[in-house]
């Protein structure tokens, strides 16, 4: 017969098994409202399986993958963003708390208007970003100097 610790083992298993693919969340200083969000989140995040969005009474959200590789997708890519305020993504993992955590660094889109085109090489950009903090991105746009109103 099995110990009391057995159980809880097969208990963690299973919740490993069940959530070994989702990531918990927040989008910072916005409440999400099921039906758009999900809608949004499929497709901001062009999701290929089948996910499901579990809403938390304090902001918090979880999402659950069928697929690995749109989870990975999701938490490699970004920043990710809603109305203009980031998401704050991570893993689940068992012992996850689902509460907002002191933000150290928030990753955040810059624009740089009219900026000579002699310094549109991603060198000098990159050198610019610096100024504001650590270069992550450089938007579509900007690469291939599609618009040059702003970098």
């Amino acid at each position: 017969m099995g110990s009391p610790k057995d159980g809880s083992t097969r208990k963690t298993k299973s919740a490993m098994n069940r959530w070994g693919k989702a990531i918990v969340g927040y989008v910072i200083n916005k409440m999400p409202v099921y039906t758009p969000f999900l809608a949004f989140i499929k497709r901001q995040w062009k999701i290929r399986g089948d996910i499901q969005l579990f809403l938390q009474g304090n902001g918090f959200f979880m999402v659950h993958f069928d697929l690995v590789e749109d989870m990975r997708r999701v938490l490699k890519g970004g920043p990710w963003t809603m109305d203009n305020r980031p998401f704050v993504l991570k893993k689940w993992f068992p012992s996850v708390r689902m509460e907002q955590e002191r933000l150290t660094s928030v990753p955040i889109w810059v624009k740089f208007p009219n900026l000579p085109l002699h310094i549109w090489i991603k060198e000098c950009l990159g050198k610019i970003a610096s100024a504001v903090g650590t270069p992550l991105f450089m938007d579509t746009a900007t690469q291939m100097e599609t618009r040059i109103s702003f970098a």
